[in-house]
């Protein structure tokens, strides 16, 4: 009696457990298949024009077709799209720089503000450290920064048990 007293209390801890799960929206498992099944896209990527995106596909099609084949007329193909992919990049590129370029001004000293920044050297930010740990990414300096102020700005226990 003892041990079906034991095994239906396990039963309905189990159907519990179940039932917290299944309601929990962010325990639920195909909420978190769902998520981990979605793939990763690089959100740094450069934005390029279709045409670029285009001589890309072109690039990268005839690239494949040269590394299977090892063919000469192949590899002039795949050289050759490199080569003009190459230049219309620098060409985009050109293009988006030339308005900013133009609007630069001796007046209002923007043109020598931003002389100043690709003239001089930036110094990478160095890793935080405390005594628990080194932080090395952004979001790692952020947390220690928002620790080191909670822990400032917090009120001070000023109360002594000796005095009290």
């Amino acid at each position: 009696e003892n041990n079906v007293r034991r095994a239906s209390s396990k039963v309905d801890f189990l159907d519990d457990q179940v039932r917290l799960l299944g309601s929990c929206p962010v325990c639920n498992i195909h909420y978190a298949y769902k998520s981990a099944s979605k793939p990763i896209h690089n959100k740094n990527s450069y934005f390029f024009p279709p045409y670029i995106k285009n001589l890309i596909t072109y690039r990268n099609r005839t690239r494949k077709n040269w590394q299977t084949y090892r063919d000469l007329s192949s590899k002039y193909l795949f050289n050759r799209a490199q080569s003009v992919l190459c230049k219309e990049i620098k060409k985009f590129n050109q293009s988006a720089w030339a308005p900013e370029l133009a609007a630069l001004n001796t007046h209002d000293s923007s043109l020598w503000k931003t002389a100043k920044r690709y003239k001089s050297k930036r110094s990478r930010i160095p890793a935080l450290t405390t005594p628990a740990i080194i932080a090395f990414t952004n979001s790692q300096k952020a947390e220690m920064l928002a620790d080191s102020y909670r822990e400032q700005f917090s009120g001070n226990n000023l109360s002594d048990p000796e005095t009290e």
